[in-house]
């Protein structure tokens, strides 16, 4: 989702959507396609070759997943657990940075050192005790409840579909300051050049398609939207 309230759109262009895709939120990178010689858009799928054109603008639509930063510390003593605020998190999608250690832990075995576990379901956090006291910073993904999504993003218009009875779809694009929580929660944002990533997110580096732009705000416990500068 977006931040209206600090974005700001260099353009704004309304485009057909490809036959068979979906627009899953806006704030998502959009790509370009040509068929029969005509544009058509859809998400990025993270490729290194794509025509990159936006970011997507549909406020009709309710994201089924949402991005969230939080620090913590471990227990002192056992059980070395954090709970987080969120349950239902996205599976894979978490980057726990060791402040204190100065280092990414791994998901894995919590009886190896820098190695930790989670349940997805729950979102309590297992660690080792070598990592007893140390504070952390965590980004993931959850699925938020029916009732959070109201709270947050109020209920959808009557004509919450039209975009796909239309199959026309917002892109912002030019140069343009975004607010966004379609990112990729698993790279460090505060040194890279970005990228496209897979679902349309915004990433730093791998092998998708580079986007011209800086990172002017990193998703933070205090602020988990990332901000971007772009001119595309």
């Amino acid at each position: 989702m977006l931040d209206l309230t600090r974005t700001t759109w260099g353009r704004i262009f309304e485009k057909d959507v490809l036959v068979g895709s979906t627009i899953g939120a806006e704030g998502r990178v959009v790509q370009r396609t040509l068929v029969g010689g005509l544009e058509f858009a859809s998400e990025s799928a993270g490729g290194g070759a794509e025509d990159i054109i936006g970011f997507s603008l549909m406020s009709t639509i309710t994201p089924s997943e949402m991005c969230m930063v939080e620090g913590a510390t471990i227990p002192a003593t056992a059980a070395y657990t954090v709970q987080l605020s969120k349950t239902s998190l996205v599976a894979t999608q978490i980057r726990v940075y060791d402040v204190t250690g100065a280092v990414d832990l791994t998901e894995g075995n919590p009886g190896v050192a820098a190695q930790y576990s989670v349940a997805d379901a729950t979102g309590l956090m297992t660690f080792n005790v070598a990592q007893a006291s140390h504070v952390l910073i965590i980004w993931y993904r959850y699925n938020p409840t029916v009732l959070e999504a109201r709270q947050l993003w109020y209920e959808g218009q009557v004509n919450r579909d039209s975009w796909t009875d239309y199959t026309k779809v917002g892109v912002g694009c030019g140069k343009s300051i975004i607010y966004t929580t379609e990112y990729n929660p698993l790279v460090d944002y505060s040194a890279g050049a970005l990228s496209c990533f897979t679902g349309g997110w915004l990433s730093i580096g791998g092998g998708g398609a580079a986007i011209t732009g800086d990172v002017i705000s990193v998703p933070t416990a205090d602020d988990n939207y990332l901000g971007v500068e772009v001119n595309i």
